[in-house]
């Protein structure tokens, strides 16, 4: 007698096969795609570097961070993003660069917020928020240079120190920095300062909350 179908022995092997293969395949393909991103964002981080040095280079001065506010007016609470000054009038970099593909936007905050974040040191963004002769401003211009470039990293949070201020200390600069190294899903933002891109802090002694992330938009 011919045989013309499988058992279901034979059935079940198959799908434990493929089972097997999909467990291995998909997180490797997840882990491929946040690399990916990893590079996408260290890119664009080194463009905007760059954009930044050649509006220096035009203006005599670095370009003030954008100031985010939602549809009444009202500023967020930490509104230092990547400004449209460095795409109009003149193209320094290009829009697509503007915005963080780990950020997250949420219902009723403009785009903007989804941008990376931006700091230069040596301005006064806000009134109210400390300026160039602050402490931590100048603490933070030791470290990082006269700039900082800011990206949510695979946990898509802003891991900040746990006493997280104004901007008037100089650890209220130093984030938690993301290393591959630690782990593809560690926590930390990936940050560039002037120099390059930041892995730690040496000789700063930073407690961190990374149990609780901050939710940026808080």
């Amino acid at each position: 007698m011919n045989r013309n179908a499988f058992t279901l022995i034979e059935l079940l092997i198959v799908v434990a096969i493929i089972g097997i293969l999909a467990a291995i395949a998909v997180p490797n393909f997840m882990n491929a795609r946040m690399r990916a991103t990893i590079a996408r964002i260290q890119g664009d981080q080194q463009a905007v570097a760059t954009a930044v040095e050649m509006y220096m280079t035009d203006n005599s001065a670095f370009p003030s961070p954008e100031l985010a506010s939602d549809d009444q007016g009202n500023l967020t609470t930490w509104p230092y993003y990547v400004p449209d000054k460095l795409v109009k009038p003149i193209a320094y970099l290009s829009d697509a660069k503007l915005y963080d593909p780990l950020g997250r936007p949420l219902d009723g905050l403009p785009r903007l917020v989804s941008r990376y974040r931006f700091k230069v040191f040596g301005t006064q963004t806000r009134d109210n928020l400390p300026g160039k002769n602050s402490a931590g401003a100048r603490e933070a211009k030791k470290v990082l240079g006269e700039y900082m470039i800011v990206s949510h990293g695979p946990n898509r949070w802003l891991d900040l120190p746990k006493n997280f201020g104004d901007g008037a200390n100089a650890t209220d600069w130093f984030w938690l920095p993301y290393d591959a190294s630690n782990g593809l899903l560690s926590p930390g933002d990936i940050t560039r300062g002037q120099s390059g891109p930041v892995r730690g802090f040496p000789g700063y002694s930073i407690q961190w909350n990374a149990a609780q992330p901050r939710n940026p938009y808080d």
